[in-house]
C-alpha cells in the first residue's frame, strides 16, 4: 500500500511526466509547447528540487515558443518569461545546471532581439550563466558551445575572439562526439571561418549520426538543420 506521502507526490509528479514527454518527445509544435506549459504550471506541492525542475521545463518551454513565434515582440516576451522562469529555477535549486544554461539562452536570445547595444551590455551576464552551468555539470557541453557561440559573437573589445570560440568547439565536440547539436554548431563556426571542407564532413555526421546523445533532439531539430545546410551548400555548387 502506498503511504499517503507517497502517493501525494506519485499524483503531483505525474503533470511532470506528461509535460516532458510534450517538450521533448512530442512534434515541436505551438500546441504542444502550450501544452506542456500548462502541465509544468499545474504542477503543485513538489519537492525544492522537482519545483525547479518544473521551472526548468517552463524555461525550456518558453524559450522554443520564442523560436517559433513569427513576431519580433512576442520572440522577445517568450524570452523575456523563460528567463523568469530559469530564475525561479535556480532558486528553488542553485545547483541545476540546466537552469543556469536556460537563463542564459533565453536572455541571450532576447538581448539579440533588441538590438547590438543590448547584446554587448548583456555579455557578462550569459558568460556568467553558462560558465556556472558549465561548472556546475561538466558533462553537459551544452554550456560549452553556448560559450564558443558568444566568442565568436562579440567584438574583441567585448572578449570575443575566433581562436577562443574555437577552443571551446573543439572541447565540447572532444568530451562528446554524439552531442549533435553542439557539432552542428562548429559545423556553421568553421564554415563562416573557411573551413568549408570540415564542415561538410561535420554535418554530414550530424546527419547520419547513429547514437546522438539527445536523441529527440536530433530528430526534431539537429538532422533536419543537418540536411537543410547540406542542401544549401550543395544548392550554391559548394559541396
Amino acid at each position: 500500500m502506498f503511504s499517503e506521502a507517497l502517493l501525494a507526490a506519485v499524483l503531483c509528479a505525474a503533470p511532470l511526466h506528461e509535460a516532458d514527454a510534450l517538450l521533448n518527445e512530442a512534434p515541436n509544435t505551438v500546441e504542444n509547447l502550450e501544452a506542456a506549459l500548462r502541465a509544468y504550471e499545474s504542477a503543485t506541492g513538489l519537492a525544492p528540487v522537482e519545483q525547479a525542475r518544473a521551472h526548468c521545463g517552463r524555461s525550456l518551454a518558453l524559450l522554443r515558443l520564442g523560436e517559433l513565434s513569427a513576431d519580433p515582440a512576442r520572440k522577445v516576451a517568450f524570452f523575456e518569461r523563460g528567463a523568469r522562469a530559469a530564475d525561479e529555477a535556480v532558486a528553488a535549486d542553485p545547483t541545476l545546471a540546466r537552469a543556469h544554461f536556460y537563463r542564459g539562452a533565453n536572455l541571450g536570445k532576447a538581448s539579440q532581439l533588441r538590438g547590438a547595444f543590448s547584446a554587448l551590455g548583456s555579455a557578462a551576464e550569459l558568460r556568467k550563466s553558462f560558465e556556472r552551468a558549465r561548472a556546475l555539470d561538466p558533462g553537459d557541453v551544452d554550456a560549452e558551445y553556448a560559450l564558443g557561440k558568444l566568442a565568436d559573437a562579440l567584438p574583441a573589445l567585448f572578449g570575443g575572439s575566433a581562436r577562443e570560440a574555437k577552443r571551446h568547439y573543439e572541447r565540447a565536440l572532444a568530451a562528446d562526439p554524439h552531442h549533435t547539436r553542439g557539432k552542428l554548431e562548429l559545423a556553421r563556426f568553421l564554415l563562416h571561418h573557411g573551413d568549408e571542407a570540415r564542415a561538410v564532413r561535420l554535418a554530414e555526421q550530424v546527419r547520419d549520426e547513429p547514437a546522438p546523445t539527445r536523441p529527440f533532439d536530433w530528430l526534431k531539430f539537429d538532422r533536419p538543420a543537418a540536411e537543410r545546410l547540406l542542401a544549401e551548400l550543395a544548392a550554391a555548387g559548394r559541396r
